[in-house]
């Protein structure tokens, strides 16, 4: 089987949709031998800033020394950003490997009744395996949706469960309010674990997760705001002191600092279960953490920013950074979205901020169209266009750009490859 094998066949898969439960994935991982047994885990979930959070704590403990695997979703530009080992990419004949490997385990859990294993759970499964099989010291377990049905949720207890920020997502899944997608996220949360959240939580999601917690014997680490001195915040990212610490958030948006304190948080309470892990290796490896697609700053002249912020969450920590960090200047924007998104909210939150609107669309079938993402910001903004070509669009808008503007491709990660192809030729 060759590499383009393998990613055809994973993909072939995501015509089974997505199905939220664990008998399928549990009975591949004890056709497999239950590989995640033999495997330490960090779990992060949350609506935004799971793979930021969870990309600076691999960071902080590849400084400690550790060798950490981390699985993260979606990717950005290349399918094997989803598993990886040191911050190194899954290398194509590994993943190949896995496959070959997991392909007569899919075939034995049907013989026994079982339905196709979807995508991301074929994805999970290779993932767990890889990281046994590399013997990984820790893996830092990003959720792909929700948490008690999620089938990451196939592992035992975690040495640590994080939850970032809540907010409504996913709804017809997860549940209509707050504070019910909260409680599926805590389904991570099990007893021999710490848990651990961030500051600003939302009040309806902190008292489930308090409940939550002191039902099942877990201790809750929550970061105290008022010890965070901010000294700096611009496009570049931060400059903060908290509790003693020096941080430098390579990120831009104070949604960011607080993923950094969130992870700082999880890695104090990892150093109080017995693993090795310094102040310094924490605040290094926070500065080291640069994320693709989250206000990632791709071009200078004119700026270029790229941010998959696609949900009323997401949007509102970019345009709380465009509102503090870019005032005044010329903002050119190219958007697109899924049409299971919130886009009647998020359009015109990004079009009332931007003098040139161009709409377009993500090549899936989800896909809202262009001119539809461009009806919803008309009226926000006074010049919209539209394109259904990323590159196009991204082209018209470096055409319009002079060198003190700034282009923003936003809306959903689906379009961030063709933009960032489109716009750094």
């Amino acid at each position: 089987m060759t590499y383009d094998e393998t990613l055809a066949y994973i993909h072939s898969t995501l015509k089974f949709g997505s199905k939220p439960g664990l008998s399928r994935i549990r009975a591949l991982m004890e056709a497999c031998g239950n590989p995640q047994k033999s495997t330490r885990f960090v779990h992060i979930t949350g609506t935004n800033g799971k793979g930021s959070t969870t990309t600076m704590l691999t960071n902080i403990f590849r400084r400690a020394g550790y060798r950490v695997g981390s699985f993260l979703s979606p990717y950005v530009d290349n399918f094997r950003e989803r598993m990886q080992i040191d911050g190194e990419l899954i290398p194509p004949a590994a993943l190949t490997a896995e496959l070959e490997r997991l392909l007569p385990k899919i075939e034995a859990i049907k013989e026994l009744g079982h339905t196709q294993p979807t995508e991301f759970e074929i994805v999970t499964a290779l993932a767990l395996n890889w990281f046994a099989h590399e013997q990984c010291d820790i893996v830092m377990l990003e959720v792909g949706m929700g948490g008690r049905l999620d089938c990451t949720n196939v592992i035992d207890a975690p040495e640590a469960a994080v939850l970032t920020p809540v907010s409504l997502d996913h709804t017809k899944v997860l549940g209509s309010t707050v504070a019910e997608i909260a409680q599926d996220k805590c389904g991570i949360i099990k007893p021999g674990c710490d848990a651990v959240t961030c500051y600003g939580q939302a009040p309806e999601a902190l008292a489930v997760l308090r409940a939550d917690c002191a039902a099942k014997g877990v201790p809750l680490h929550i970061p105290d705001e008022s010890a965070l001195d901010l000294l700096l915040c611009d496009i570049s990212g931060s400059r903060a002191e908290y509790d003693g610490l020096a941080l430098r958030v390579n990120m831009a948006g104070m949604h960011q600092l607080q993923n950094a304190v969130t992870a700082l948080t999880a890695a104090r309470a990892l150093r109080a279960r017995g693993w090795e892990v310094s102040d310094a290796d924490i605040t290094d490896g926070i500065a080291d953490t640069r994320f693709a697609g989250r206000l990632e700053i791709i071009r200078r002249d004119p700026l270029v920013l790229l941010d998959g912020g696609h949900n009323p969450a997401g949007v509102d920590a970019a345009a709380r950074a465009i509102d503090d960090s870019l005032a005044g200047r010329r903002l050119i924007t190219v958007m697109g979205m899924c049409a299971d998104k919130a886009t009647a909210y998020c359009i015109p939150e990004i079009a009332r901020r931007s003098s040139v609107f161009i709409a377009t669309q993500c090549d899936i079938p989800r896909a809202l169209p262009a001119p539809e993402v461009a009806r919803l910001a008309v009226g926000h903004c006074r010049d919209v266009h539209w394109n259904e070509r990323v590159s196009t669009a991204c082209q018209i808008a470096l055409s319009l750009a002079d060198p003190g503007d700034v282009i923003l491709v936003c809306g959903t990660l689906y379009i961030l490859h063709d933009a960032r192809e489109a716009l750094t030729v």
